[in-house]
């Protein structure tokens, strides 16, 4: 049996290995190529005949819109159905509750609800840097 160099130099017959080995010849097993396992995995990967023609019926067939896998994570979309339903006001804690944050912020609110839609505006332009957000 011709054996080609380069898998020569890879094969390791039964009688060597059992001699690196110090082990009964019959107890090895039978000798592997190395070096195949690219062309295999290859092999295995691609896509059977039956799988492709049931992927173009798939896709030749009327009335089908195909949806990427992506489409499926949660996203922007989430909030856009969520755009006419309003959440309830948070609740705060006790001791933020004790110092009387929410009548500043309610007497805020009702200071600009005396403004004009021109003074509103102008505030929206102007530089914002000593107003205070509650």
């Amino acid at each position: 049996m011709e054996v080609p160099q380069a898998i020569e130099k890879v094969l390791v017959f039964k009688g060597e290995r059992a001699q690196m080995l110090s082990v009964n010849p019959d107890d090895v097993a039978q000798p592997v190529i190395v070096g195949g396992k690219r062309r295999k995995r290859k092999k295995l990967s691609r896509r059977t005949v039956a799988e492709l023609q049931q992927k173009v019926n798939l896709k030749a067939s009327s009335n089908i819109i195909r949806v990427l896998h992506h489409w499926c994570f949660k996203g922007k979309q989430d909030k856009q159905d969520n755009k006419g339903i309003e959440n309830p006001p948070g609740k705060l804690h006790d001791c933020i509750k004790q110092v009387g944050i929410m009548k500043m912020g309610q007497a805020l609110r009702e200071r600009d609800d005396q403004k004009t839609m021109k003074a509103k505006m102008w505030e929206k332009v102007r530089f914002k840097s000593r107003k205070s957000d509650i």
